[in-house]
């Protein structure tokens, strides 16, 4: 169950304000640009410092006082959190954004994120939206848009309580990235983000980087194996045809954990020799009309039952390779204060 590829893992970066918690769901979204951006970081893993080549570049931004997609860092992500900054509205509204674009070689990329600080009520929500073709437009009150683009709507990405917490990314080394958002004092890690490439797909694919996220602040966290489903953009493997909702799904790790062939897995160990086993992670299923069929499964990823905490660092003893986040099983070489 060796690492396929190089990680690079920045952990327990604390977030900036959690006062109230909309400045702690501000602090999250500006952590998860800064640290791709290479602007910040936690603690880094004994593989050293990320290198420049793997850092994501600032395309775009809107403070909600001025926008443009013009490289200009409106957001403060290359100094001090500021909270003012970040102003959640309705569409129509002045309103936060920003876009970041990929390293070229992230799979049939460059890629880019859109983050959209829309939502009703709280400022715990945002929309993403992906596309492996160039933004363009946008103003204060209206995101910019790509050809081709995926998005996710009112996404939930942390709590409505106010409450310490950290960050935390891991990233290959071109780009791909797993971020992180723990509670201190949970045990589990709540959020994760992700944008990263597949393996074992079709020769044919031509999309076969995807970004995925999942929120659950209860249980064993996000990646439980009953809380994937969903949340999954990018590209059918034409290559063009955007995913939505109901075309691209996770095959669900409870059919593995608690299906007639595997139910022993989810809570007991091996009977021969008492270890905890682990399955390679959930591959991904295209169901879009005329591309229908599996796209291939994450790199480095495992499946793990409840014998495991949240937190859990593999191996038990020396220096850390994975860490668990639900029944997730993530290369992760620090071991995270949860």
């Amino acid at each position: 169950m060796s690492l396929s590829k190089t990680w690079y893992t920045s952990a327990n970066m604390a977030l900036a304000d959690t006062s109230t918690a909309n400045r702690m769901a501000h602090s999250a979204m500006w952590a998860f640009g800064a640290m791709l951006l290479g602007y910040q970081s936690g603690t880094d893993g004994p593989e050293g410092a990320r290198p420049g080549s793997v850092y994501w570049t600032l395309e775009g931004s809107s403070d909600s006082v001025t926008s443009g997609i013009d490289s200009t860092d409106r957001l403060s992500f290359s100094g001090a959190f500021t909270d003012s900054k970040w102003v959640r509205n309705t569409a129509g509204s002045a309103h936060t954004w920003f876009v970041i674009k990929s390293p070229s070689g992230l799979l049939d990329g460059p890629w880019y994120i859109c983050m959209d600080f829309i939502g009703p009520t709280t400022d715990n929500i945002c929309s993403f939206i992906v596309s492996n073709n160039v933004f363009s437009g946008g103003s204060t009150t209206a995101r910019p848009t790509s050809t081709n683009e995926s998005a996710i709507t009112s996404v939930t990405y942390i709590t409505t309580t106010a409450a310490a917490g950290k960050t935390h990314l891991t990233c290959d080394a071109n780009g791909g990235f797993r971020f992180f958002v723990s509670r201190n004092g949970t045990g589990y890690f709540s959020t994760i983000i992700a944008m990263e490439p597949l393996v074992e797909y079709h020769s044919g694919d031509t999309g076969r980087t995807l970004f995925y996220t999942n929120y659950l602040d209860s249980g064993v966290g996000a990646m439980s194996d009953s809380s994937i489903v969903g949340g999954m953009r990018g590209r059918a493997s034409d290559g063009t045809t955007a995913l939505t909702t109901s075309n691209c799904s996770w095959l669900s790790p409870m059919h593995r954990f608690s299906g007639n062939n595997f139910s022993g897995l989810a809570t007991t160990t091996n009977s021969l020799d008492s270890t905890v086993d682990a399955l390679p992670s959930v591959y991904i299923y295209d169901s879009t009309t005329s591309k229908k069929g599996l796209r291939g499964r994450l790199p480095d990823a495992w499946w793990i039952g409840a014998q495991v905490s949240p937190g859990s660092t593999v191996p038990s003893t020396g220096s850390p390779e994975r860490a668990v986040t639900g029944h997730f099983l993530t290369p992760f070489s620090v071991a995270p204060g949860l």
